[in-house]
C-alpha cells in the first residue's frame, strides 16, 4: 500500500485487545524508520479500561489518533479518554447521524476531532451544518468515505469544500467498491486524492456492468 502512494494507514484489527494490543507493536517496529500516519479502529470493542490501555500504548508511539474504541453514545467514558489521553479520540460516525446529539458530545468535551458520513447525517445539507459546528470548535473532521465510488465522490466533494479536513478514508483493497464506476479514486505518488473535472459527483456509470446486479428498482415519474 506504501508503495502505490498511502502515506497515511488505518487498521481495522480483529478487535481482540491482546492480539491488537501485539499488532500494534509489530506494526511499530517494523515500520518505525518510516513517516507514516497510523490510526487504529477497533469498533467498539474495548470496555473503558482496555481503550485507556490501548490509548497509552499508541501515545507512546505517537499514532495520530484511536478511532471508536467505545461505542459512540458512550459521552463520558469518551470525555475520560480525551481528557486522560495525547492521541486525539474519535467517535466512529455511525451511531449518532445527528446535529444536536454530536453537538452534547462536544459540549462534554468527549471527542477531539469530528467524524461523520454525508451519505448517512441527511445530505449536503445537514453535513455542512456538522461540518460548520466542528469549525466552529476548532476540531477537525474524519469525514468518512468508506464505501462504493459515487459515496466516495459526495464526501471527497464537501472535503474539499472545508479546510479543516484531514484525511481521506479509503476502503484496501479497493477494487471491490469500484464496481460499476468509469471514474475512480486512487492517491497520486504523493498521497493525494482529487476529484475528476466532470460535472456533479464526477462519476459516470457503466449501466452495462451494474444492470445485472439490481434486484430492485422504482422509477418515478410526473
Amino acid at each position: 500500500m506504501l508503495a502505490q502512494g498511502f502515506n497515511a494507514i488505518k487498521i481495522h484489527p480483529r478487535c481482540v485487545f491482546q492480539e491488537d494490543y501485539a499488532l500494534v507493536k509489530a506494526l511499530q517496529a517494523e515500520f518505525a524508520d518510516q513517516d507514516i500516519g497510523w490510526s487504529l479502529d477497533v469498533d467498539a470493542n474495548y470496555n473503558r479500561q482496555q481503550a485507556l490501555r490501548m490509548g497509552r500504548l499508541l501515545d507512546k508511539y505517537e499514532w495520530d489518533f484511536f478511532e471508536e474504541p467505545l461505542s459512540d453514545t458512550d459521552f463520558e467514558g469518551y470525555r475520560y479518554l480525551s481528557e486522560n489521553l495525547d492521541i486525539d479520540i474519535v467517535a466512529g460516525g455511525n451511531a449518532v447521524p445527528n446535529l444536536q446529539l454530536i453537538n452534547q458530545a462536544l459540549q462534554r468535551g468527549s471527542w477531539d476531532r469530528v467524524r461523520f458520513d454525508f451519505t448517512t447525517i441527511g445530505g449536503f445539507t445537514n453535513g455542512s451544518r456538522v461540518m460548520a459546528l466542528s469549525q466552529a470548535y476548532g476540531l477537525k473532521a474524519e469525514v468518512q468515505s468508506w464505501g462504493y465510488t459515487l459515496t466516495q465522490a459526495a464526501n471527497l466533494h464537501m472535503m474539499l469544500s472545508n479546510s479543516n479536513c484531514e484525511y481521506f478514508e479509503q476502503a484496501a483493497p479497493y477494487e471491490k467498491y469500484e464496481v460499476g464506476a468509469k471514474q475512480v479514486f486512487r492517491p497520486d505518488s504523493d498521497g493525494y486524492i482529487s476529484p475528476t473535472e466532470l460535472p456533479g459527483l464526477g462519476v459516470e456509470l457503466d449501466w452495462d456492468v451494474l444492470d445485472p446486479l439490481v434486484y430492485f428498482h422504482r422509477r418515478f415519474s410526473r
